[in-house]
C-alpha cells in the first residue's frame, strides 16, 4: 500500500485535511520491532524474511501524529483516505476487513519438550515432534538444547 501512497487524507465531522504520504509509516523492519526473536549477530534481512514468510498478510502501518489533527472533544464521525499516485494493481485489492485498529501482533513462544527419537543410524535427518496428546496445537520454532541417552546406560 504504501509504494503508491501520494497523501492522506483525514475528514473530520465535514473538514477534510491533507496529511502526508510519510505520515504513513511501515512498521516491522526495526530491531526493536521484531515479531520473532533472532540472534543480534544476523542480518536484519533474514529475519524480516522469515517473519514474512511466516505471517504473508501481516501489514502494519502507523499514521504518525494523527492525533494533532484530531479534535480534542467528540466527533460524530472520522474518516482516513488512503489517495494513491496510480491504481493498484490488480491483485491488490483492499477491503474493510484488511484493516484493525488498535492492533499489536503477538507470537507466545514457549520451552516445551518434544518427543524421544530413536537414533537408528538408517536416516540422516529425523522429524521433530512436540511431546504432546495434541501434537497439532504446536509448531517448532527452535532447538535450543538436545540430550541423548545410551540405551540401556544411566
Amino acid at each position: 500500500m504504501s509504494h503508491y501512497l501520494a497523501s492522506l487524507e483525514l475528514e473530520v465531522d465535514g473538514q477534510t485535511q491533507r496529511l502526508p504520504a510519510n505520515a504513513l509509516n511501515v512498521v516491522g523492519f526495526e530491531r526493536d520491532q521484531a515479531l520473532l526473536p533472532y540472534p543480534q549477530n544476523v542480518h536484519q534481512g533474514y529475519r524480516i524474511l522469515q517473519e514474512y514468510l511466516c505471517f504473508p498478510k501481516l501489514s502494519i502501518f502507523d499514521v504518525a501524529g494523527l492525533g494533532r489533527y484530531l479534535p480534542d472533544g467528540a466527533a460524530s464521525k472520522v474518516t482516513l483516505r488512503f489517495v494513491f499516485s496510480r491504481t493498484l494493481p490488480a491483485d491488490v485489492r483492499v477491503q474493510d476487513e484488511h484493516l484493525a485498529l488498535y492492533c499489536t501482533p503477538a507470537i507466545n513462544l514457549f520451552e516445551h519438550d518434544a518427543e524421544p527419537i530413536d537414533l537408528s543410524g538408517e536416516r540422516s535427518e529425523y522429524r521433530i515432534r512436540p511431546s504432546s496428546r495434541a501434537p497439532s496445537h504446536y509448531e517448532i520454532f527452535s532447538v535450543d538444547t538436545v540430550q541423548g541417552h545410551l540405551e540401556g546406560g544411566t
